[in-house]
């Protein structure tokens, strides 16, 4: 569905009003929300350039288990999704279909939601390259879909407030590299986009810069002047004349091989910015995936040996190559060429640090998280 500006304008300042009405009739001034209050950010961008939606909390909640689907139109391609804890201990896993992507993140120390200063997800895609100027595409969070549980259990009331994509002709940021990791003073970090002028102005969370480099109109390098953990690193980009853009950084991944199954085959792991050379999983009810994520500049060559539920005997063993900054999502029968039961446990070893976590796909289709440990 696509809506002109005007339209659009009337709509939400009628909808504004009628918000404002009901909560001056029924809330104090002074309560708060007790629930987990979600925002989807207006975004803006050219056609045929990249834009990053992002999921906010607007205040600061311990939620341990999440779920959640965003309908959205105006996006050709879903190009790369994370998530973020102050604790970086969430896991997640999103999977994307046409105009849509259902979420689950579990965060065993109930961090997610806890820092609402920066958004609990990030959705990068890329605009239609045939939207017309001026055109806006709703972004919406399904309230049917959508459910918070505290550290105990509890479910969240929760409050929506959606967003909307304005194509426009204004800068763009594609992607940071490097995006993920944690980096010394000194180091050389480069913004890829569209539309970057000679005057243009960067600034990186609350970090200095100690030179700006304007490449060219689709690149900027900047020079850190102290260190910087750049997983989740605030990018604010913008040109003398026009708006600024936000772009939270992370370390973009492509799939490695193709799963027959088809919710893996549309699914995409979501890792906290933690790396292992160990790991332990154990097979759920249903289908279970085996997900595996290499952020290193090598490829990393990964061991996996299935046991049975007694952790003694093992059945199969199978060595998997996952390139740099690939990852891999497959059944545990087309990893390990063999069927396999609830409770049958996973162990992976590398030598190259890997990140690794398993998926479980209920009857209805739905995909989760399941830890390693």
């Amino acid at each position: 569905m696509q809506l002109r500006r005007e339209s659009v304008a009337a709509i939400l300042a009628t909808a504004a009003l009628a918000l404002s009405t009901l909560s001056i009739a029924t809330l104090p001034a002074a309560e708060i929300f007790a629930g987990v209050s979600l925002k989807i950010g207006d975004e803006q961008a050219p056609a045929g350039a990249t834009v990053q939606m992002k999921i906010m909390v607007t205040e600061a909640k311990p939620i341990s288990t999440a779920r959640g689907r965003v309908v959205f139109s105006g996006l050709d391609s879903v190009d790369g999704i994370a998530i973020n804890s102050p604790g970086r201990d969430a896991y997640g896993v999103a999977v994307v279909r046409a105009g849509e992507l259902s979420a689950s993140v579990v965060s065993p120390r109930a961090t997610f939601g806890m820092n609402p200063d920066y958004p609990v997800i990030t959705v990068r895609g890329r605009v239609a390259a045939n939207a017309a100027s001026g055109t806006v595409f709703p972004l919406d969070i399904d309230p049917a879909a959508t459910a918070f549980q505290d550290g105990t259990g509890v479910v969240y009331p929760t409050l929506i407030q959606n967003g909307s994509l304005d194509v426009a002709n204004v800068l763009s940021v594609s992607d940071v590299r490097p995006g993920g990791a944690d980096l010394p003073a000194g180091s050389i970090v480069s913004i890829f986009g569209s539309g970057f002028a000679p005057d243009v102005r960067v600034r990186f969370g609350t970090v200095s810069l100690s030179a700006v480099r304007v490449i060219s109109s689709s690149r900027i390098d900047v020079v850190l002047a102290g260190p910087a953990s750049m997983h989740g690193m605030r990018i604010r980009v913008e040109n003398k004349r026009g708006p600024r853009i936000t772009y939270f950084s992370y370390q973009p991944t492509g799939r490695s091989g193709v799963s027959s199954h088809p919710v893996l085959q549309a699914a995409m792991p979501l890792f906290p910015p933690v790396s292992a050379r160990s790991a332990t999983i154990t097979a759920a009810a249903g289908t279970t995936g085996l997900a595996l994520q290499n952020l290193q500049s090598s490829t990393a060559t990964v061991t996996a040996d299935l046991f049975a539920a007694d952790g003694v005997r093992r059945l199969a063993t199978a060595r998997v190559s996952v390139s740099s900054n690939r990852f891999l999502l497959q059944e545990l029968s087309e990893v390990f060429q063999m069927s396999y039961v609830a409770g049958s446990i996973v162990k992976i070893s590398s030598a190259t640090p890997i990140q690794a976590m398993g998926v479980s796909v209920d009857a209805s289709g739905r995909a989760t998280p399941i830890l390693p440990r």
